[in-house]
């Protein structure tokens, strides 16, 4: 009977500890799920945007040059408080982006969104020039057109601009807030949809350094460069239409198409001949569906490419700009912005067009 005993310990300690791990496992499942997803700083769920930046938000973090503070007025946005109602004087941009745009590993002052008013102002005195920033870490085109639905009521914007970051929009995201990941595959997407601890765990798979997927660079017979970007972009152009709310698309290119170098080295490690990367394929193919629409666009590719052997425009990895960078897309869509009198033209239209219906 004692060794029976002693035989059977074995066996108990296992199946204790067994059902132990299961507890821990299953309280740890619980609280991930009670607690909501993982989202980066300063980030929380939103109604209709899905998540976004936290309102009445004040956090430091660590920036490129030192700390930085990331605020937010009532509305979750990077930018002043909005004066309600908006003033005659005042002339509002509603600018959406993901982390490129958001620049939160720099001062506001430093990134574009925090130049561009200033720039713009001074070519179009005496109006004001209210410049309110929609953006968040792993933000798409789907959070883009969200916010845009969200915001406008209450902005009430004379323009919308749209900043688009080739690095990471050209792919479906990865989970919620992930930066340069691409969408979960077979098993791993169904673990991750049913377990809220194996999401957490187990990290989406990332993009190439520098992004985007090498399928949007590569010339085929069939590929253009672009996925469901084109859907997108017809979609939101439709919407503002409707709106009666004048936009423009402002192109960000990817860290891999400014660099040849680079470009060769993905080439190779691929398999494939460099001749079979064109960097600027997805601009091209983006550039025909401007014309179609008849959008208004800022493409800095060009001006990126001349900076790259001079000036480093991205930070390590290149999700996100220096603040050359910055710099560099804030007097770009200035730049075009005054060749082409945009902002007058938007003026013009307001003065001719009816109030502005909702974002459908």
């Amino acid at each position: 009977m004692t060794r029976e005993r002693r035989s059977n310990r074995p066996r108990r300690r296992a199946l204790i500890a067994g059902i132990l791990l299961a507890t821990l496992l299953i309280c740890a499942e619980i609280g991930l799920r009670l607690s909501g997803p993982s989202l980066p700083p300063g980030c929380a769920p939103r109604p209709v945007i899905g998540y976004g930046l936290q309102p009445g938000l004040n956090l430091s973090l660590a920036g490129v040059n030192g700390p930085v503070t990331l605020a937010t007025n009532r509305l979750g946005l990077r930018s002043p408080e909005p004066v309600e109602p908006k003033p005659d004087d005042t002339f509002r941009i509603l600018a959406v982006g993901d982390e490129m745009w958001l620049g939160s590993d720099h001062a506001y002052h430093e990134t574009a969104a925090g130049m561009l008013g200033g720039l713009l102002a001074e070519s179009v005195k005496p109006v004001k020039i209210d410049l309110q920033s929609a953006s968040a870490p792993g933000w798409g085109w789907p959070n883009y057109l969200s916010a845009v639905k969200a915001l406008s009521p209450e902005l009430k914007p004379d323009l919308l601009l749209v900043v688009t970051s080739l690095a990471t929009d050209l792919d479906p995201g990865g989970d919620a807030g992930s930066i340069g990941a691409r969408p979960r595959q077979g098993l791993d997407a169904k673990l991750a949809k049913l377990s809220a601890l194996w999401t957490a765990l187990s990290p989406a798979p990332g993009l190439p350094d520098g992004g985007p997927a090498t399928v949007h660079l590569q010339t085929s017979d069939s590929g253009d460069g672009l996925t469901d970007l084109p859907e997108w972009i017809t979609q939101l152009d439709r919407a503002c239409r409707v709106a009666r709310l004048p936009w423009v698309l402002a192109v960000i290119p990817a860290q891999i198409q400014t660099d040849p170098d680079r470009l060769k080295r993905r080439a190779l490690a691929e398999g494939l001949s460099p001749d079979r990367l064109d960097g600027a394929l997805p601009n091209r193919t983006l550039h025909m569906l401007v014309r179609r629409h008849r959008l208004m666009a800022v493409d800095l590719l060009p001006s990126f490419r001349r900076l790259a052997d001079r000036f480093e425009l991205y930070t390590p990895g290149g999700w996100t700009l220096s603040e050359i960078g910055h710099l560099t897309l804030a007097k770009e869509i200035a730049a075009v912005f005054e060749r082409d009198g945009i902002i007058e033209q938007a003026l013009l239209f307001a003065d001719q067009a009816p109030e502005i219906p909702p974002i459908p």
